[in-house]
């Protein structure tokens, strides 16, 4: 749960927003998308064992609509999800989006990949990225969580979905951000010409 507070409002200063997250990086990366996050002075991420910690901003690109954020690590390090390749998937290929849509956490649905390459309309996000089209379903609160196939790997970063329409989700690439991540942790933004 991220939480901003707008100085310029009289009241309803507080807005909170949830979505969702994984782990990266056994030293406690997390990746999420950035309008979860983006502007908030306080995060806290809740673990796959309801234990709450802070989380550190570390870098965002509202384009690409990615965020990573830090959380602290035991010595022993934290389970990190694998990244699979997002270049290697194919219609029909079955996948499954974990998340916590409307606050419901450690929610998993079922579905396929009902179109790869996809570019949103300029009125959505207005996301230029091809992007990943599944039948999972995709609810507000599943921002920033992973899809995933059927060997456990993330090939995707759950980002929008479509309101008037049924089953109809969009995910971001891995690959993408697998180009990205390096930036957004070292300069904590995408540098672009």
């Amino acid at each position: 749960a991220a939480t901003s507070v707008d100085p310029f409002k009289v009241i309803n200063r507080v807005k909170t927003s949830i979505g969702s997250g994984f782990i990266i990086d056994k030293d406690g990366l997390i990746l999420t998308n950035s309008h979860v996050v983006f502007g908030s002075q306080h995060i806290i991420v809740t673990l796959d064992n309801g234990t709450k910690v802070v989380g550190k901003f570390v870098g965002a690109d509202p384009i690409m609509d990615l965020a990573v954020l830090k959380i602290s690590a035991p010595p022993e390090g934290l389970p990190a999800i694998s990244l699979g390749d997002s270049d290697a998937i194919q219609v029909g290929d079955q996948v499954m989006v974990i998340g916590n849509p409307f606050g419901l956490e450690q929610t998993l649905t079922l579905g396929i990949i009902s179109g790869i390459n996809r570019i949103l309309p300029e009125s959505l996000l207005g996301e230029k990225h091809p992007l990943i089209q599944t039948d999972a379903a995709i609810s507000p609160g599943n921002s920033g969580g992973p899809l995933v196939n059927r060997y456990g790997e993330v090939i995707g970063i759950t980002s929008s979905f479509l309101y008037d329409a049924q089953n109809i989700g969009f995910a971001l690439p891995i690959n993408i951000a697998k180009e990205v991540i390096p930036q957004l942790v070292k300069r904590g933004r995408v540098i672009r010409p």
